[in-house]
């Protein structure tokens, strides 16, 4: 015994299976494709907060003149009275 093993294998058949595969999108297409999809996200996000600071300054301008006419209001209910009594 010298310590090495001995194996013996029978194969059945000799058929051998090869298995391949074609990616179908090259890499510069995968990045073309992400950056694609990175760019439409990007313009769809800046088009909602652009939105939502035009909906945010037409809410205040809205609160603004609300606020003037009401004041408007008030000063011609308390200086009428104050008119009348003189």
């Amino acid at each position: 015994m010298d310590g090495t093993l001995r194996l013996l294998v029978r194969v059945k058949g000799t058929e051998v299976s090869i298995l391949s595969h074609r990616p179908v999108y090259g890499m510069w297409e995968i990045f073309s494709h992400v950056g694609g999809l990175v760019g439409c996200w990007l313009g769809i996000s800046v088009w909602t907060a652009i939105n939502f600071f035009e909906d945010l300054y037409k809410s205040t301008v809205k609160l603004a003149l609300k606020m003037r006419n009401r004041s408007k209001r008030l000063a011609k209910t308390l200086i009428s009275p104050m008119l009348r009594q003189v």
